[in-house]
């Protein structure tokens, strides 16, 4: 059994959860059993859609040294036969809830923010765009193994070997705009492009994926109903064939973005969390995403600038040919499949060493 600690709400998204079903279901595939562990019952149905278990610890999400006084977890891991490992998921995380977890079993950490002093794990992964830069070595334990960089980008079986191809007449947008999108930027684009008649990008199909918790849906669904080319996907369990109808795509920075480069989609993308930060410049300095701001910093100006660059690749094929070239270099898909082979491969050379 391999346990994944992580949460989603209307407060952090369902980005740590959505990231590790991707691992989850190569582990299934493998004849892994996997079980979900979150602070509250708020991520059960996406969790239970794609056809895993979970476990509600009662505990707050933002408070995982609470957790661990409970001592729930730790009673759950240490009663669990066959116990392979678990995931931690989470910026909540403290040395000391990691170095209690590694006491009991092997644990792999995925991380963002690289802001802990030290982090007592078997595995370290960082598979965003600007891992490498970070000294993870300085803080790990010396046999901790260090999975940075986006080699090991945990995307789902959808995204490999896809062949890229690239249209000379731009016919589609895709949007993701994040679980919960806050800050309505769907809504608010669409209502620019269509109510205010953006002559150069109201003709084009735009294809909008809505979180599961997303409180500004009704209003999508308006907008659909309102144009015959807007289309909102909910629920979805083929995102590949949705991005690949597409020529461009406006996200916000997090996971999505890698399954974009994957697809060989040019990105607009804007932040709105300082864990974004970090990947949106690494991002705009390769040249693999056009940066349009910090939506706390002015949504308006956002807005504009996402629009501009809409407009821009729209009419420009040289442009997207070769921001295409540039994010197809990024991701091959294999991630998920690298992870598995460095847990099998340590757990190989630690049984030849005991024997």
């Amino acid at each position: 059994m391999f346990y994944i600690r992580a949460d989603a709400n209307k407060e952090i998204a369902t980005g740590h959860i959505m990231r590790c079903m991707s691992i989850a279901d190569e582990m299934k595939e493998k004849g892994i059993d996997v079980c979900f562990l979150t602070a509250d019952h708020n991520a059960d149905e996406l969790i239970h859609n794609r056809g895993f278990m979970s476990r509600c610890i009662d505990s707050e999400w933002n408070n995982l040294e609470n957790e661990l006084e409970s001592g729930k977890i730790v009673s759950i891991l240490n009663n669990t036969d066959n116990l392979e490992g678990i995931i931690v998921d989470t910026y909540y995380v403290t040395e000391n809830y990691l170095q209690t977890l590694h006491d009991i079993c092997r644990t792999i950490y995925i991380d963002d923010i690289f802001l802990l002093k030290r982090y007592p794990v078997d595995f370290l992964i960082n598979y965003n765009i600007y891992g490498e830069d970070l000294d993870y070595k300085s803080k790990c334990l010396k046999e901790t193994k260090l999975l940075v960089g986006t080699d090991y980008t945990p995307l789902r079986k959808e995204f490999r070997n896809i062949d890229i191809k690239i249209r000379k007449k731009v016919k589609a947008v895709f949007i993701s705009t994040g679980g919960t999108d806050n800050y309505n930027i769907a809504g608010n684009l669409l209502y620019e492009i269509f109510e205010k008649k953006n002559s150069e990008l109201s003709k084009l199909e735009f294809h909008v994926v809505s979180g599961a918790i997303n409180k500004n849906l009704p209003y999508l669904l308006e907008m659909e109903k309102k144009y015959k080319n807007v289309s909102v996907h909910q629920n979805i369990s083929n995102m590949s064939e949705i991005m690949l109808m597409c020529d461009i795509a406006v996200s916000a920075c997090g996971s999505t973005m890698y399954e974009l480069c994957a697809c060989g989609l040019p990105i607009v993308t804007y932040s709105f969390a300082d864990n974004q930060v970090p990947g949106i410049r690494k991002f705009a300095e390769k040249g693999v995403a056009l940066n349009c701001g910090d939506l706390r910093k002015g949504l308006d100006e956002t807005l504009n600038n996402i629009i501009e660059y809409l407009v821009k690749l729209n009419i420009n094929y040289q442009l997207r040919k070769q921001n295409i070239r540039l994010v197809s270099e990024i991701i091959d898909g294999d991630g998920v499949c690298r992870i598995l082979a460095e847990i099998k491969n340590t757990v190989n050379n630690v049984e030849n060493n005991n024997g």
